[in-house]
């Protein structure tokens, strides 16, 4: 594993796999067809950028409300998600 053996200062085995484990918690999108599908849509109506397209439709997916991300409009409303600029 690259954290613990590769990297310049690596970290011990259970420290690795403790953080690994934080991460399950997570729900994660996974971006079906449909999903691609939706992506292309968002894209189009939206005058954006299909990797914009698709965290949109993959948020979309999972019921998000709000999307935080620097790379759009802070304030706009996506297929009813807010977008936040949160810097």
């Amino acid at each position: 594993m690259t954290l613990t053996r590769k990297v310049r200062s690596p970290i011990p085995g259970n420290i690795a796999k403790r953080l690994i484990q934080n991460y399950l918690v997570w729900d994660v999108a996974v971006n079906s067809g449909l999903t691609i599908l939706r992506a292309m849509e968002i894209e189009k109506s939206y005058s954006l950028s299909f990797w914009d397209a698709l965290i949109i439709a993959a948020a979309y997916s999972k019921n998000a409300q709000i999307i935080l991300t620097e790379d759009l409009n802070d304030g706009q409303l996506i297929e009813g998600m807010k977008i936040q600029n949160p810097f």
